[in-house]
């Protein structure tokens, strides 16, 4: 099957917004299909891949991986300062009003920059179906345009909250402009559910699925503990206020502890200055803060999987954390913080892992004491099905599967 992904990242960056694309675009790959990414530039800079290379892109390529090719946008355009902010903000409202009412979306430079190369694409590539992932509403005008044009289905993916990305407004109509998709996928049951408010149909949950290799932190000895009690804080940390709270109870729980046992707080991810405003006033913590950055992927498999608990700043606009489901296959507790969703307890019961939901300072105190609190750090035994279906290659067989009833419908 001839396989065209849309996304609003590239492959290349170190960010959340690739990985779901460029996971399945591996996975299928793997599989033998025939795979095809489009993105833009990394962060939506510099030139797309050139015309004149596409045409020899499929036969360069080595067998089993998938092809990508970045369409740009076009020079000149105001909606880069649109989308970041760098507009007045009621010129800034004004014109997302107008994009939205118009076209649907306010990536009109990316779909007339890339316009050359998708017809090429069309003609040279052939998709038999497009898979268009919403991260943001172009990928989904970029989908459909090189669908029609193809003369095959599209497919349209929700990784992301309508209701944060969409304006107030522009959410129904936004769902009838794009309503000749030929199905809908979503992220999780929650954002399945959102989107079906909009839409009136009902979406396919494909999850983005764990790589096998990397499913569990039992590889390579990495799950061994540290001698400090250690809990890893890990990805985006959203709100200054929660993660005050945060540190708070695990400072006052370190303080009214009869143990002089170190604890320390690692923290994993692109925030680290956030963290640091958000730390509690007091020169002399009862705990050691130990900020590590952004690190590679296995470098940040091995510490999770060598803490006591794991824990992450749940935020409710999300819908669903795919690295909930990264942390519970650590072999280690997860602690979310300040909620989470019934879609994610249940995920972690059918698991067998063990997930704390924290909602407030006495809940996470009674979380600390029982991960942290304890003569050795604790550890459970996953569930060998649960963990199949939350594969990366279980997952990649169920989209094929909506790929395939759309090709089925569109030939009827």
């Amino acid at each position: 099957m001839r396989i065209a992904i849309v996304n609003a990242c590239s492959p290349d960056m170190p960010h959340v917004c690739a990985v779901r694309a460029r996971s399945f675009a591996e996975a299928l790959s793997r599989r033998g299909e025939d795979v095809l990414l489009l993105t833009p530039p990394p962060y939506e800079t510099g030139a797309g891949t050139p015309l004149e290379d596409i045409p020899g892109i499929r036969a360069s390529s080595d067998a089993g991986d998938p092809r990508h090719i970045a369409l740009p946008h076009r020079a000149g355009s105001m909606l880069p300062a649109v989308r970041t902010g760098g507009m007045a903000p009621f010129r800034r409202r004004i014109r997302i009003a107008s994009e939205f009412a118009i076209r649907g979306h306010v990536y009109g430079d990316w779909i007339d920059g890339g316009s050359d190369a998708l017809k090429l694409i069309a003609s040279e590539y052939r998709p038999d179906i497009v898979w268009a992932v919403f991260g943001n509403m172009g990928c989904w005008a970029m989908g459909r345009a090189l669908a029609k044009q193809s003369n095959c289905p599209w497919v349209g993916d929700v990784k992301d909250s309508w209701e944060r990305f969409i304006p107030p407004g522009f959410r129904k109509l936004t769902a009838w402009r794009f309503s000749d998709a030929a199905a809908l996928t979503a992220l999780s049951a929650e954002h399945a559910a959102q989107t079906g408010r909009f839409t009136q149909r009902e979406a396919t949950v494909i999850r983005s699925g764990l790589e096998q290799n990397g499913s569990s932190g039992r590889s390579g000895g990495s799950d061994r503990p540290q001698p400090a009690r250690m809990i890893v804080l890990s990805g985006s940390l959203y709100d200054p206020r929660r993660v005050r709270e945060f540190v708070s109870s695990l400072c006052r729980w370190q303080s009214a502890r009869e143990s002089s046992d170190p604890v320390r707080l690692v923290y994993a991810g692109g925030d680290s200055d956030l963290l640091n405003e958000a730390l509690p006033a007091a020169t002399d913590l009862p705990i050691d803060i130990d900020l590590k950055g952004t690190l590679a992927p296995d470098e940040l498999m091995s510490l999770q999987a060598s803490a006591w608990a794991n824990a992450y700043i749940a935020n409710a606009p999300n819908l669903f954390h795919h690295k909930l489901l990264e942390l519970l296959v650590r072999n280690r507790p997860v602690i979310a913080y300040p909620n989470e969703t019934r879609e994610s307890e249940e995920i972690a019961s059918d698991l067998g892992a063990r997930l704390s939901i924290c909602q407030g300072d006495t809940d996470l105190r009674t979380a600390f004491d029982r991960f942290l609190g304890v003569d050795q750090p604790l550890s459970y035994d996953l569930n060998p099905i649960a963990l199949k279906q939350l594969s990366i290659e279980t997952q990649a067989t169920r989209l094929l599967s909506v790929f395939q009833k759309a090709i089925d419908g569109s030939q009827q």
